[in-house]
């Protein structure tokens, strides 16, 4: 299973297209170890932690976390109330799931309770859309946090475009290849940008920022 996401990290050996500022380009990213269904609902603080995230669902609610309060909301969804205080961590979480979406999570917001940094927070909000195996996949993903790394808040953006089971090659994470660009290219249908000489820079097939694919819907 893989997503490439645009403008930001991808699942480890996934690829990913670029959007801030209208950039162009894929850049391959062997390194990074990411689950997206465990960071849906961590606080995006811990996007970028080099840390095994694998798990975080079950350490933060089910062994570290007291639920305060569950509720049916506004067209059946269930919005339900958690304090996590763990170590220098303490947050009270307010989690949404979308009836819609089965109860997969579509919001989840991260306030902090500790008077040293009331101003630390998490938020995320999250689209599905069903695959054609009649599951719900994460499709767009926003988050927002307090950077743990300074006095700014950093921003995600992802658009997950996924391929499962079969639709995806054993040979797709050859990254070793001189230009292993060329393997994405006939499963997302797209021509990458070049640079050759003397002509410089070739574009390749135009792609739309997170924003704009958001505006089609």
């Amino acid at each position: 299973m893989l997503d490439s996401t645009i403008e930001d990290r991808s699942a480890h050996g996934g690829c990913l297209r670029r959007g801030q500022n209208s950039e162009r380009g894929l850049e391959c990213l062997t390194g990074v170890r990411l689950s997206v269904f465990d960071t849906l609902i961590i606080d995006p603080m811990f996007v970028g932690n080099g840390d095994d995230q694998y798990g975080w669902i079950e350490r933060t609610y089910l062994q570290k976390s007291e639920l305060l309060e569950a509720a049916k909301v506004t067209q059946g969804d269930v919005r339900s109330k958690w304090r996590w205080k763990s170590g220098v961590h303490d947050f009270e979480i307010e989690l949404v799931q979308g009836k819609a979406y089965d109860y997969l999570p579509v919001k989840v917001t991260f306030k902090s309770k500790d008077t040293s940094r009331p101003d630390h927070f998490g938020e995320t909000a999250i689209k599905w859309k069903k695959h054609l195996s009649g599951k719900f996949l994460p499709y767009v993903l926003k988050m927002a946090s307090e950077s743990p790394f300074g006095q700014k808040q950093e921003h995600h953006h992802w658009v997950l475009d996924w391929r499962l089971g079969d639709e995806l090659p054993s040979d797709f994470f050859q990254c070793g290849l001189s230009d292993f660009r060329t393997q994405f290219t006939p499963i997302y249908d797209f021509k990458v940008d070049v640079y050759a000489r003397p002509s410089g820079l070739i574009l390749g097939t135009p792609w739309k920022t997170p924003e704009a694919l958001i505006e089609d819907e």
